[in-house]
């Protein structure tokens, strides 16, 4: 006997919203896109909790970035009691995340979209602050903010996470889509063991298990290292 006809049509319905989500054709927060991430977690890592904090934007630092088309990153509106739109996600193999390689410049998942060339969007609409990302030229200016006191850390695929200190590295790998090899989990072992320079200074090693993200550094770029090699 087959499957019920409702239970065969929820099946449908979530594998084309997993497939387009993959695709790239859904850019604004969907449950398929939020299911699909929580997927990509890496479920080992049991030192460590799911998600980062929620942001506060109430006291921030805003800066620009100018980047062509396409930007390569997916935007969605703000929780309910905050207004204006946030970048939810940096593609590895975009504009973004490319650039960022390439020249460090500084967007990160997280940062929320404070105005598009210019034009103030703090208050705008999902579809406004889109509306005026396509109607730009080639090359974008986003004006964006970071709440004071977060760290952008940045991966060896390019994409950066604004997070707040105390956040398990783990946790900023797996919301960068960034892949850890894991065995102990308890931070003995050293299999999870990356090389970061914390604002430019030395280098220093971390186990994404086990350390978390300090406070007081601005910017934490994670390096390439063959420490075990």
């Amino acid at each position: 006997m087959g499957a019920p006809r409702s239970f065969t049509l929820l099946l449908v319905v979530v594998t084309g919203i997993l497939q387009m989500q993959v695709f790239g054709l859904l850019s604004k927060a969907t449950n398929g896109r939020n299911f699909l991430h929580a997927l990509g977690r890496d479920s080992r890592l049991e030192s460590v909790g799911r998600g980062l904090a929620r942001h506060d934007f109430s006291d921030m630092k805003e800066h620009d970035v100018i980047l062509s088309k396409p930007l390569g990153i997916v935007l969605e509106e703000s929780d309910e009691d905050e207004k204006g739109v946030i970048i939810a996600k940096i593609d590895p193999n975009g504009k973004a995340a490319t650039t960022c390689k390439l020249e460090r410049i500084d967007i990160c998942k997280g940062d929320k979209i404070l105005a598009v060339n210019g034009e103030d969007c703090t208050d705008f609409e999902f579809e406004d602050v889109m509306d005026r990302i396509v109607e730009s030229p080639n090359e974008v200016t986003l004006s964006l903010g970071r709440p004071i006191g977060n760290v952008a850390v940045c991966w060896q695929n390019g994409v950066c996470v604004s997070c707040k200190p105390g956040e398990y590295y783990g946790n900023v790998a797996a919301e960068a889509m960034f892949q850890i090899e894991y065995s102990c989990r308890s931070g003995s072992c050293g299999t999870c063991e990356q090389a970061v320079s914390v604002d430019g200074g030395g280098v220093r090693y971390v186990r994404p298990c086990s350390t978390k993200v300090p406070k007081g550094p601005s910017l934490i770029v994670v390096l390439p290292t063959d420490r075990y090699g």
